[in-house]
């Protein structure tokens, strides 16, 4: 579904994802004292199953690899729901920050 059906876009599972960018955060980037972000593009299923598409930007070289990574491990998200409350398979971009 386009997002512009959607009553409420996916919902990524938060704590666990800040857990696993910390830890996925490329370390010569740490090792420099680097911040920024990554931008990925997602697709979440009806079931929260989640499939990472591709890297749209990143700030530093390893960010979006980074991100991509800790998606994919990160678990189920919240679906998409559609106008009528039901789960919808949607393509999102998502933001990654490193800090």
């Amino acid at each position: 579904f386009p997002v512009s059906y959607l009553s409420r876009l996916p919902v990524p599972p938060n704590d666990r994802l800040e857990e696993l960018l910390n830890q996925m955060m490329p370390r010569e980037a740490r090792n420099l004292g680097l911040v920024g972000s990554a931008r990925i593009q997602v697709q979440v299923e009806a079931d929260g199953r989640v499939r990472v598409l591709r890297v749209l930007s990143e700030d530093h070289e390893g960010f979006g690899r980074a991100c991509q990574e800790a998606v994919r491990r990160g678990g189920p998200w919240g679906p998409g729901l559609d106008r009528e409350g039901d789960g919808a398979a949607t393509v999102i971009p998502f933001r990654c920050t490193f800090i």
